[in-house]
């Protein structure tokens, strides 16, 4: 739950310096903390800015660096507050650079925690989970307390989709906590254990977790902490069914994500399909607001970052053509000797502007190319997805009308067409995941004996052919069905899979070979998949392996089939490649090592 984050972020910030007003009492440390306090809610963000360098500056001169990175670490918080994501991950770099340059080891974890909250916030849960769990890795565990802020950041972004896996982490972060008797921190810590117990619909962990809430309130009212106690209430009451009451506890939520999630959780513990419908198309819309907020600000960052580029580039320019005219009106006035060496240098400065002005085409280039495959990208999601939603949805309303009548035909037709149209979303997002997730896999496991020849055929035979397609797959082989090679079978098995759908998407009729072969002076077995197509013009023979790159926007799929199975092949030691010598189609061959 993102608005939990901010919960957290907020009573964070000021408990983290507790320490640092104990070491440090003096009036100048208490008025810099003060301003950081009395800022940080105020959206006008140069008083905070300017207050959170002074923080710094001050504790820098005191070599005090942990408090140092304090003031960073603050500042980065206040922008996530107001969902300043682009403009907070770049001072988490920045910050990251400085305690690298100055050797802060023991403060690398805070770097990669906030990256890993940044990307928590944005709703990039896989990202958010990699970056809290290295910073686990990285923190000093001789000082257990830093570990608890992470611990619970993890249990909140798991709450969701993994309540028991947040729940050990919750735990984790409690025992941290009691060991160190923080009183103030074991209430938010069982508070939230409430909220977790509610997600998982363990009612008896629930009132076992409000009962110790409770008790906490009336044993130490002064060392209470109130951050989840709506919350908590919202839940308790769900459980005993007092469900107007829990719907009141909600509207007291000042964030509308959290508001409507309650009232959506709510409605499904009471059974209320109608009202959990409404209260979910509402906590969509509020999604969608938080969004667009994020992506707004995102572009206008980047928008900015590219003025300034543009702005150093034209200063650089200037500043070199005033050198020019300096070094032409000194060397003007001298000897013939010197002229000589003037205009050898003057070759090489020529030589190197011109190096430059040849690396600032290739950059605009590929930035014109980065926007035309981002908006092919989205013209083809918009129609790969929009379409087959269409077809769903206007056959659902077919068939759900007591009206419809109709033939057995026709309605096994309604059921294909359905069918396939769910299908062609499933693959979609399957490869959309497939090459996030691949992306941070550096080793596949190797660990099949398998038979080429075995699989290939096994392949074909699964492999279902369009209906409306004349196409018929033949598989040559040159080797034993006895030869052996050591690979991840079902990874090899997607690859083939990839290259058989391209291959009867774009031949036009005719026969699909599929060949397996063993190339003795590279010592790899070499599996191509060869049809009578229309081929492919040799300036897209690597494109073609680029995310997202599509030579006809009209044909079906998204552009991620060959990028991915190249990906696979290369993390199985072997690669995916364009015949470019085949002309009479396309024929693509996969190589893989023997041993």
């Amino acid at each position: 739950m993102r608005p939990l984050f901010i919960t957290l972020l907020l009573c964070g910030l000021f408990l983290g310096h507790v320490a640092a007003e104990a070491k440090a009492r003096d009036e100048k440390a208490e008025q810099l903390l003060n301003d950081l306090r009395k800022y940080f809610n105020d959206p006008r963000e140069d008083s905070f800015y300017v207050a959170a360098e002074n923080y710094r500056q001050y504790y820098l001169q005191q070599k005090n660096e942990r408090l140092y990175y304090k003031g960073y670490e603050d500042e980065i918080l206040h922008d996530i507050n107001f969902n300043h994501f682009y403009r907070a991950m770049k001072k988490t770099k920045a910050m990251q650079a400085d305690m690298f340059e100055r050797k802060c080891t023991d403060e690398y974890y805070r770097a990669t925690y906030l990256i890993g909250m940044i990307y928590s916030m944005k709703g990039n849960i896989d990202m958010a989970k990699h970056y809290f769990e290295k910073a686990i890795d990285e923190v000093n565990h001789s000082n257990p307390l830093n570990l608890i802020s992470i611990y619970i950041d993890l249990a909140n972004i798991e709450m969701d989709k993994e309540p028991k896996e947040a729940l050990k982490h919750l735990d984790t972060a409690t025992a941290i906590i009691r060991s160190a008797n923080l009183k103030y921190e074991y209430s938010d810590a069982i508070g939230f254990k409430v909220i977790i117990a509610f997600a998982m619909n363990d009612w008896d962990l629930l009132d076992e977790s409000y009962r110790i809430y409770r008790q906490l309130e009336k044993d130490y009212p002064d060392e209470f902490s109130t951050t989840y106690y709506n919350y908590v209430m919202i839940c308790k009451l769900a459980r005993d069914g007092r469900y107007d009451e829990a719907m009141a506890y909600t509207r007291m939520l000042t964030n509308a994500t959290d508001r409507y999630k309650f009232q959506l959780d709510i409605c499904k513990v009471a059974g209320d399909s109608a009202r959990a419908f409404r209260a979910l198309e509402r906590f969509q819309e509020a999604k969608d607001s938080v969004n667009n907020v994020i992506m707004s600000e995102e572009l206008i960052e980047t928008a900015k970052d590219l003025d300034v580029a543009k702005e150093e580039h034209r200063n650089e320019m200037s500043r070199l053509k005033e050198r020019t005219y300096i070094m032409i009106i000194c060397l003007a006035a001298a000897v013939i000797v010197i002229l000589a060496c003037f205009m050898r240098s003057r070759r090489i400065h020529l030589k190197r502007l011109k190096q430059k002005n040849k690396e600032l085409e290739i950059a605009r280039d590929k930035a014109q190319e980065s926007e035309r495959m981002k908006m092919n990208f989205l013209n083809n999601m918009n129609h790969e997805i929009r379409t087959p939603l269409n077809i769903i949805s206007g056959f659902a309303q077919i068939v759900s009308s007591p009206d419809f009548i109709t033939s057995p035909e026709e309605r096994k037709e309604i059921s294909y067409r359905i069918q396939k149209s769910s299908n062609n979303i499933t693959c979609i997002i399957e490869e959309l995941l497939d090459i996030s997730s691949k992306a941070c896999v550096r080793y596949i496991a190797k660990d099949d004996n398998i038979s080429c020849n075995v699989l290939c055929r096994d392949i074909i035979e699964k492999f279902v052919i369009p209906s409306n397609s004349s196409i018929d797959i033949v598989f040559k082989s040159d080797l034993r069905d006895s030869f052996m090679i050591q690979t991840n079978c079902e990874e090899l098995r997607k690859i083939l899979n990839c290259l058989l759908s391209n291959a009867c998407k774009f031949a036009d009729g005719g026969t699909v070979v599929v060949k397996s072969q063993l190339n003795r002076s590279t010592k790899q077995v070499e599996i191509s998949v060869t049809d009578k197509g229309e081929g492919i013009p040799d300036e897209d023979s690597e494109k073609i392996f680029n995310h997202f790159y599509k030579i006809d926007n009209y044909t079906e799929g998204i552009g991620l089939g060959l990028p991915l199975a190249r990906r696979t092949a290369r993390q199985l030691g072997g690669d995916v490649r364009l015949d470019t010598n085949y002309k009479d189609g396309a024929r693509f061959i996969i190589s893989l090592p023997v041993e």
